[in-house]
C-alpha cells in the first residue's frame, strides 16, 4: 500500500507536488510550480504518484515479518486533524530520531556526516548519547521512551510521533451491576422537570431508587469517583448539571429531523412569532419598562412582511391589525431618505410594483407579499377569533404548530436571534438576554417607543432587507448569497401575477376601535389630542352608536393620527395630533431635549397648600382663642364683682299689713343682714307672717 506522509515530495502527471493534508483515502497536493492545490483520491491513482523524496523511507517490520511497516490507512487522516502545535511537536522528534537511526539527521544529504560519538555503529551507544544530549537540554526522556519513539517512526512515520493522548477515544462506561445502571437511568430522566442539583445529589438519589426498589437485596454500589464516570457517560451533553431550560428543550425537541418547507414563491409559507424586546422603553406614563415585537417572516424570500412593536402584551387584535399592515404598503415618513423610498430602490422591481398600485409610490423600499397560509404557535393571542376570522376574510390559510415544536416555524425563530444582535444590541437601555447578562442601565439615555419603531424600521429597510442570507444561495454556485430584496425580485415573475394592495377603507376597519366624544379641541385619545377641519361639524351630529360616542380607529403603533367616519358620506377623516404637528415647530428639538430630565411632581404644589391651608386654620384659632380669652376675662370680672355699684335707695313706709298680700324683695337676699345696723334687705321676697332669719 502506498505510504504518503506530510512534506512528502512526489511526482503526477510529470509535475511535482508536495503533500499538504489528508483525509482518509485521500490527500491534497499543493503544485510546487504553481502553487495550487488538488485533492486526489490515494487508493484510485495509487500506481500514477511516485515518491521523490519520503519523510521517512519505508521499512519492513521490525519483527521480521517481512511485511510493509505501515499498513494502517487511517494515518494521513489522522495528520489532516492536528493543529500546527501538535505536529510541529511530532516534526521535532525526526531529526533526533533520525540520527539515532543512521547517525545522521537527514539520511537522504549526502554530504552530512556523523557528529562526534554518532559514527559509531552499534544503535545502543547512538540512543545513549542521544538521551544524554536531551536531558541536558532539559527534554525529559529515558532510553526506553526514546526507544518506543523510534519504534513508533519506523512503524508510522510521523504519525507514529503524535502525542497518542490527543487521539484517545472517550473511556467505555464502566461496568456496574445492571440495577444501578437501571437506578442511574431513571434519576436522569426525572430530571427533566426538576431544579438542577449537584452530582452527589443525583447518585444519593440513585441510592434511594435502589434501595427502594430492590428491598431486601444486596447491592453493592461503585465509589463515588466511579458513580460520577458513569453518570457522565449516560448524561448527554451534561443536561443533568446543566441549565433547566436546556433540559425542557431537550425533552420536548422530537427524535425526527427538522420540517422541511418547500416555499418557492413568494407569500407560499409566511411564520409569525411574538417575543419580548430585550431592550428598556420610555413608557407614555414616563416609566421604564420592555415592548414586545411581532414579526412576519416570508421562507421564500427571508424577508419581513410587517413588525409591531407595543408596550403591552400581544392579543388578537394586535395581530389582526398587524395582518393589514402585511396587505397594505408601509408608507414613508415625510423627509425619508432615498434608500428608504421604494421609487427610489435599484433592487427591487419598484416600476412593477408601482405600476400595480400608485400608492406604492411613497412606499417603503419593501418587497409586497400576500400571504397564502401563516404559521403561528399555539398561543390564545394567535388561536383568538380576531385573528383567525381576519385570516379567514382575506382567503388566508392558518397553520398550527404542533405542540412542544419549536423548530416547526424555525425561520421566524432564526430571525428574531438575528434581530437581537445585530438590532437590540445597538440600542441603548439593552437589558441582554438574560438576567446574568445584564448590567447597568442608564434611564437617561433610553428611547421612547415611537423611536424604537422608527429605529427597527430604518434596519429593517436599510440593512436587514439588502444583507445577504445564508439560506438564500444559488444551488449551482453555492458560495453566492443573496439579499431578501435580490430574492424577491428574482421570484417576482414566478408569482401567481401582481397582487393588489389593501384598500384604505378595509386596511382602516381592521384597527381597534376607541369609543370617544368629540370635544371643542379634537378628540382625545391615550392623552393627545386629535384635529381635523371637519370635527366642528360631526360634532353637532348624532353618532350611529347606542352609547352616544363616535367610534374612533387608531392604529395602536401609529400615534400620529386617528380615522373617525363621517356618517353622512362613509369617508374616513384622518385626524393629525397636535404633538405631530408641534414637532414640525422651529425649537421643536428643544422641547425633545426635556424628555432626558426627571420629570418634575406637584410636591412644591402640595407644600404650598399645606402650608397655606395651615396659616388660615393657625389665623382662625388664634381668633378664636382671642374670642374666648376675652369672655373668659368678662366671665372672671364679673365673678369678682369688683364695679363700683350705687348705694341702696331707702324704701317707703310700709302700709298696712294686709293678710292676703305679698312684700317683694330681691331673691337671694332675703336672709342677708346688713352688717352694719343688722337690718333685712330691703329687696327680699317674704311673705307675710314668715318668719325671719334674724328674729
Amino acid at each position: 500500500m502506498l505510504r504518503l506522509n506530510l512534506g512528502d515530495l512526489l511526482t503526477w502527471r510529470g509535475e511535482e507536488y508536495v503533500v499538504a493534508a489528508a483525509r482518509p483515502h485521500t490527500a491534497m497536493l499543493r503544485r510546487i510550480a504553481g502553487n495550487d492545490t488538488v485533492w486526489i483520491d490515494i487508493v484510485a491513482l495509487a500506481d500514477e504518484l511516485i515518491v521523490t523524496d519520503p519523510v521517512a523511507p519505508p521499512v519492513t517490520d521490525p519483527h521480521g515479518t517481512g511485511q510493509p511497516a505501515n499498513e494502517d490507512g487511517d494515518c494521513l487522516a489522522v495528520l489532516g486533524t492536528l493543529t500546527g502545535e501538535e505536529l510541529a511537536a511530532a516534526r521535532w522528534w525526526v531529526s533526533h530520531l533520525n540520527e539515532v537511526i543512521s547517525g545522521v539527521p537527514d539520511p537522504d544529504d549526502a554530504s552530512l556526516l556523523p557528529r562526534s560519538g554518532y559514527e559509531t555503529g552499534r544503535k545502543t551507544d547512538r540512543r545513549a548519547l542521544k538521551v544524554l544530549e536531551l536531558n541536558a537540554a532539559g527534554h525529559k526522556v529515558s532510553a526506553r521512551s526514546l526507544r518506543r519513539k523510534e519504534r513508533q517512526y519506523l512503524l508510522h512515520g510521523v504519525h507514529g510521533l503524535v502525542d497518542r493522548r490527543a487521539l484517545v477515544a472517550p473511556q467505555a462506561i464502566p461496568s456496574v451491576d445492571d440495577r444501578i445502571r437501571e437506578a442511574v437511568l431513571a434519576v436522569l430522566a426525572a430530571t427533566n422537570g426538576t431544579s438542577t442539583v449537584s452530582v452527589t445529589t443525583l447518585i444519593d438519589k440513585a441510592r434511594a431508587y435502589v434501595a427502594q426498589r430492590y428491598r431486601g437485596q444486596e447491592v453493592e454500589f461503585p465509589s463515588a469517583r466511579t458513580m460520577r464516570r458513569v453518570f457522565a457517560a449516560y448524561d448527554h451533553r451534561g443536561l443533568a448539571t446543566g441549565k433547566a431550560t436546556s433540559r425542557r428543550s431537550e425533552a420536548n425537541r422530537h427524535d425526527r429531523g427538522p420540517r422541511p418547507v418547500a416555499a418557492v414563491t413568494p407569500g407560499q409559507v409566511v411564520e409569525i412569532d411574538s417575543t419580548p424586546v430585550n431592550v428598556w422603553a420610555l413608557m407614555s406614563d414616563g416609566k421604564p419598562g420592555r415592548v414586545h415585537l411581532t414579526v412576519a417572516v416570508d421562507v421564500a424570500t427571508r424577508s419581513i412582511l410587517a413588525f409591531d412593536i407595543i408596550p403591552v402584551s400581544t392579543s388578537g387584535v394586535e395581530h389582526a391589525d398587524l395582518l393589514a399592515r402585511i396587505l397594505r404598503p408601509r408608507q414613508c415618513r415625510p423627509g425619508a431618505p432615498d434608500y428608504l423610498r421604494l421609487d427610489k430602490s435599484q433592487t427591487l422591481p419598484s416600476a412593477a410594483m408601482i405600476a400595480a398600485d400608485e400608492r406604492q409610490r411613497g412606499a417603503l423600499a419593501l418587497p409586497y407579499i400576500v400571504p397564502e397560509t401563516i404559521t403561528t404557535d399555539r398561543g390564545k393571542d394567535y388561536l383568538s377569533e380576531t385573528f383567525v376570522s381576519a385570516c379567514r376574510h382575506f382567503g388566508i390559510s392558518v397553520v398550527q404548530a404542533p405542540p412542544h415544536s419549536p423548530t416547526f416555524k424555525g425561520h421566524v425563530e432564526r430571525v428574531l436571534g438575528t434581530i437581537d444582535t445585530m438590532w437590540m444590541q445597538k440600542q441603548p437601555g439593552y437589558v441582554g438576554n438574560s438576567v446574568a447578562n445584564r448590567g447597568e442601565i442608564d434611564l437617561g439615555e433610553l428611547r421612547t417607543v415611537r423611536e424604537l419603531q422608527e429605529s427597527f424600521e430604518e434596519w429593517w429597510v436599510r440593512v436587514y432587507q439588502n444583507r445577504p442570507h445564508g439560506e438564500l444561495r444559488d444551488r449551482d454556485v453555492p458560495s453566492r448569497m443573496f439579499t431578501p430584496n435580490q430574492m424577491y425580485a428574482a421570484l417576482f415573475d414566478a408569482g401567481a401575477g401582481i397582487p393588489v394592495p389593501l384598500g384604505q377603507a378595509t386596511y382602516i376597519a381592521l384597527m381597534p376601535v376607541e369609543r370617544r366624544t368629540i370635544q371643542n379641541d379634537g378628540i382625545h385619545v391615550d392623552n393627545l389630542t386629535y384635529w381635523h377641519d371637519d370635527l366642528p361639524r360631526l360634532r353637532k351630529l348624532t353618532p350611529p352608536t347606542r352609547d352616544g360616542k363616535w367610534e374612533v380607529r387608531k392604529d395602536p403603533y401609529d400615534s400620529d393620527r386617528v380615522w373617525v367616519q363621517d356618517p353622512k358620506t362613509n369617508q374616513w377623516l384622518e385626524c393629525i395630533s397636535e404633538s405631530y404637528r408641534l414637532a414640525s415647530y422651529p425649537f421643536a428639538s428643544a422641547l425633545r431635549l426635556l424628555r432626558s430630565t426627571p420629570p418634575v411632581d406637584d410636591a412644591a404644589g402640595e407644600a404650598w397648600a399645606v402650608g397655606e391651608l395651615g396659616r388660615q386654620t393657625a389665623l382662625k384659632d388664634r381668633t378664636k382663642g382671642r374670642k374666648d380669652e376675652k369672655r373668659r376675662a368678662v366671665l372672671a370680672r364679673q365673678r369678682r364683682d369688683d364695679d363700683p355699684r350705687p348705694g341702696p335707695v331707702p324704701a317707703p313706709d310700709p302700709a298696712p299689713a294686709d293678710p292676703t298680700t305679698i312684700t317683694v324683695r330681691t331673691l337671694g337676699h332675703a336672709a342677708t343682714e346688713d352688717q352694719g345696723n343688722g337690718s333685712l334687705d330691703d329687696f327680699a321676697l317674704v311673705r307675710t307672717g314668715d318668719r325671719l332669719w334674724n328674729d
